[in-house]
């Protein structure tokens, strides 16, 4: 009898291990959209806004769009990482900044994301934009 209750605790054991890790690829469309930012700094230069950091994603790829309080400025954009899905790699984001936004009251703030394959935004990240740097 023990036997048996060992060997039933080890196979629940062992079933709630495999669903316990979030960062498996193929769980969901949420799992699949997932990306995770570190390491950002943000330069501007010549009315250029240049963001630098790493970016873990699922699928090796995130969004972004720039926005000026609720209108967004522009198209959103893709990027696409190289090699190394659930890997932190190194990422570059370069934005012209136009007259409009530097005279604009609001700063402007990089949004970054991933995508369902519905459209649905998951873990935006806001980035402003200090125009005042030099």
């Amino acid at each position: 009898m023990k036997k048996f209750i060992l060997i039933l605790i080890a196979v629940t054991l062992f079933g709630c291990s495999e669903k316990a890790d979030p960062d498996q690829a193929g769980n969901t469309s949420e799992d699949q959209a997932r990306v995770k930012f570190q390491q950002m700094d943000v330069t501007v230069e010549d009315n250029v806004a240049t963001l630098k950091g790493e970016a873990n994603t699922v699928n090796q790829e995130f969004y972004y769009s720039v926005h000026i309080g609720e209108s967004q400025i522009g198209e959103e954009e893709k990027v696409t990482l190289e090699n190394g899905a659930n890997d932190w790699r190194d990422f570059t984001i370069q934005v012209e900044l136009t007259d409009d936004m530097i005279k604009d009251e609001e700063i402007p703030v990089l949004h970054l994301y991933g995508k369902r394959e519905n459209g649905e935004k998951v873990n935006p990240n806001y980035i402003p934009i200090d125009l005042h740097m030099n």
